[in-house]
């Protein structure tokens, strides 16, 4: 017992010596550390999204359900029912942002997952698997930039992309993809990572893993959420100033390109690639979007367009099967619950489309569960 004292307390003072003599080792300025971000949810998640009062209010079509699951498997993937939390085959990954993710429809009926369950492989017997990459905010870098670095290991036979609304929110705010607000930046940069403040900081942090993991995250996720419920809460881009007067035929250029890069990537990697445009509630006519965009509805209504129609062109261009979610998808509240989104029923309807055409593309599929009629 004294010897394991005399080792204790000797080490605690070692510990303090060496941390009082490392301030005189420094350099003349503390090294600014960067890193390339994956922007992606939290790897083996489970998580319950409250749905607001505020959020309600802002919807048509949406019904009374508050609350809804979100589960990630072991490589950041939302999941369904029957997915594995072990990612490591799959024949079909949809990438995108909040219309892919669809947070608001049970995780049995978001169209990524439940494409898979329609679908089966005559060849092999064999039930086809689907993951989701889709993530609110997420613009068409982001999905490069996951693609690569965990997608391509999986060797999925198909990606599925679809993006339009936030690269155009990106360009015009941003004016590029690599100028954004701190949570969608492409560059995590973190400067005087050695300094005293930083290290107390990490200190906390490495502590709290080791204790109180649990207790955080639950802390979190309600801070996380009760913010979001708040009416006054601002998301990044209501913080910034739009660029009402951006070219969008230079937004369209830069648009073309990522858009491309994917295309290409996934084509050296010997995957096929779908591209899907967006479905939306973007008319001028339709009064209640009006309502929750407020200002320059109708430029916003024409650029979106635009972006929509770059896909369809791309997909020429690219010889690339185009899925036209934007001409079969209804535009109204019977599908979409505000301006982008959609609600159970067009999720469903989302997966007969999809699921349809998959079969065309690849004769080897065929359904182990009816779909709707077109």
């Amino acid at each position: 017992m004294k010897v394991l004292k005399f080792i204790s307390i000797n080490l605690v003072v070692l510990i303090a010596l060496l941390a009082l003599i490392d301030p005189w080792l420094k350099s003349a300025h503390y090294p600014t550390g960067r890193s390339v971000r994956l922007r992606e949810p939290a790897p083996n998640m489970d998580f319950i999204e409250e749905l607001s009062q505020h959020k309600i209010k802002r919807s048509q079509g949406l019904g009374t359900k508050t609350k809804y699951r979100l589960r990630t498997n072991n490589q950041g993937f939302f999941i369904g029912e029957n997915n594995s939390v072990v990612a490591d085959s799959v024949d079909i990954i949809f990438w995108g942002g909040s219309t892919t993710e669809c947070i608001y429809v049970d995780e049995g009926k978001r169209f990524p997952y439940l494409v898979g369950e329609k679908l089966m492989n005559t060849a092999t017997n064999q039930n086809i698997t689907t993951l989701n990459g889709g993530l609110r905010g997420n613009h068409s870098l982001h999905s490069l930039i996951s693609f690569i670095a965990k997608g391509i290991p999986l060797k999925p036979k198909t990606v599925v992309l679809m993006h339009n609304v936030n690269d155009l929110y990106q360009l015009e705010f941003a004016g590029s993809y690599w100028d954004s607000p701190k949570d969608r930046s492409i560059l995590l940069i973190k400067e005087n990572q050695h300094s005293f403040k930083n290290r107390l900081y990490q200190l906390g942090k490495s502590v709290k893993e080791l204790l109180i993991p649990n207790l955080y995250k639950k802390i979190h996720n309600t801070s996380v959420t009760n913010r979001r419920k708040d009416p006054d809460y601002k998301f990044e881009w209501q913080t910034l100033k739009r660029n009402k007067d951006a070219a969008i035929d230079k937004l369209l250029i830069d648009y073309e390109k990522t858009i491309r890069s994917f295309v290409h990537v996934a084509k050296v990697h010997g995957i096929n690639v779908i591209l899907m445009t967006q479905f939306n509630r973007l008319n001028p006519e339709d009064d209640f979007s009006r309502s929750l965009y407020a200002s320059d509805f109708d430029q916003l209504c024409r650029n979106y367009k635009r972006f929509n129609q770059k896909i369809r062109d791309i997909s020429v261009s690219e010889n690339v099967h185009l899925i036209d979610l934007a001409r079969k998808i209804p535009s109204d509240s019977t599908t979409i619950y505000d301006f982008l989104h959609l609600n159970t029923y067009g999720s469903e309807l989302a997966t007969d489309i999809i699921t349809k055409e998959l079969i065309k593309i690849n004769p080897e599929y065929s359904l182990i569960r009816g779909v709707k009629d077109d």
